[in-house]
Formats: C-alpha cells, structure tokens, sequence
C-alpha cells in the first residue's frame, strides 16, 4: 500500500473518529471529498480494510506514533486542518445558521487514545498452526484409504 495514501486514510479516521478499518473505507467510498484528498477516482477501488490493519501491523507501535504525529503535525502547519471550514459533496443549500453558532471541529480523543481503540478494534484472530478439531476432519473409511494408499504408491513419481 502507498504510504502517502495509508497515512492520509488513518488520518481521516481520526480526524472522522472511525476507529474500524471496515468503517473507515465504507466512509472514505462514499465521500467524494475523501476520495479527492485520497487521490482516488470516484469508480476507483480503495485497498481493502485488511491491508491497512496489515500495514499498520508493519510499523512498530512507537514508531508509528511518531510518525503519525508528525503527518498530523504537517497537516496542522500547512493550515489542511484547521476546523473552520466544512466541505460538502453535495449541492449548495443557503445556510440556515448563524455564524456564531458554529464550532471547531475537535477530535474526541488524544491520537494514543485513538491509535489504542484502532488497535484493539482491527486485531485479527490469532490462528493456531495445529490441526483442526477432530469433528472437522472428513474422510473415508478405512479400507477406502488403504486402497486409495495402494493405488498411489503404484503411480509413477
């Protein structure tokens, strides 16, 4: 995966609060902002939400702190997020508020505290390398096998 397109997804989901890669690339999808900030054509296929939960496993936890920080850091210095204003990808409608009433837009929790639940929620079940349960197995009856034995060792190799 493109490191520039990875690290532009995981920052949409923390400036989104998306903590599931799964939510995470269904939101980006239907977005068309996100796909432009994304470099994605809008008939284009974004990477699937398990390459991003395997990419993230390639980085170090620290590591990937660090850098994460320091992509954020970039985009708070280049005035790319700055919570003033909203793009919308549908048409224009005259705005019914006031601008008084309008927030900055704050994510919920720290980028630890995000990167920990993006964690926990995108492990992928560990895999045992031993043979499946005995009740899983299917097979033939004994005398099938032995023949079936025969007839192999009796093919040319």
């Amino acid at each position: 995966m493109d490191p520039v397109v990875f690290f532009k997804l995981l920052l949409t989901g923390y400036l989104e609060n998306i903590t599931s890669d799964r939510k995470l690339v269904e939101h980006c999808s239907m977005h068309m902002d996100v796909l432009y900030f994304l470099g994605f054509d809008i008939n284009e296929e974004l990477p699937w939400h398990s390459t991003i939960s395997r990419t993230r496993q390639l980085y170090p936890i620290a590591l990937f702190e660090v850098l994460f920080n320091k992509v954020f850091a970039q985009c708070v210095n280049s005035s790319m997020v700055l919570g003033h204003m909203q793009a919308v990808d549908f048409a224009p409608v005259k705005a019914n508020a006031s601008m008084e009433s309008l927030v900055l837009k704050v994510p919920v929790n720290s980028v630890e505290n995000h990167l920990q639940k993006v964690e926990e929620e995108n492990q992928e079940p560990k895999k045992k390398n031993g043979p499946p349960p005995r009740e899983s197995y299917i097979s033939a009856p004994n005398y099938q096998l032995r023949k079936l034995k025969k007839h192999q060792q009796k093919l040319p190799r």
